[in-house]
């Protein structure tokens, strides 16, 4: 775990309450909720995302732990939006 990491789990926990207010009851229909995230750009390759990792993984986490099913989850690679050196990461939860 990065010198980072903590810091990104504890922010996750207050990007859920934020997230939760949007979650549709559950009901057994499929619903969404689309997340926008800032990503930094690499020139190293590949490289593992950690802050992206944790929160969206954090919010996933804890819609389980709310009884949420993740029927799927979308990345849209198709408008990677740039701002000086990081890009836009969409990311689409379809959950029960």
């Amino acid at each position: 775990m990065g010198l980072f990491d903590k810091g990104y789990e504890k922010s996750a926990q207050n990007l859920y309450d934020d997230v939760k207010q949007y979650l549709q009851p559950k009901d057994g229909l499929k619903h969404i909720i689309m997340l926008n995230t800032m990503s930094k750009m690499t020139t190293n390759g590949l490289e593992c995302e950690n802050k992206y990792t944790i929160q969206i993984n954090s919010i996933i986490e804890e819609m389980q732990r709310n009884n949420y099913e993740i029927v799927d989850v979308k990345i849209d690679n198709t408008s990677f939006q740039t701002t000086g050196n990081a890009f836009l990461i969409r990311t689409l939860i379809i959950y029960k």
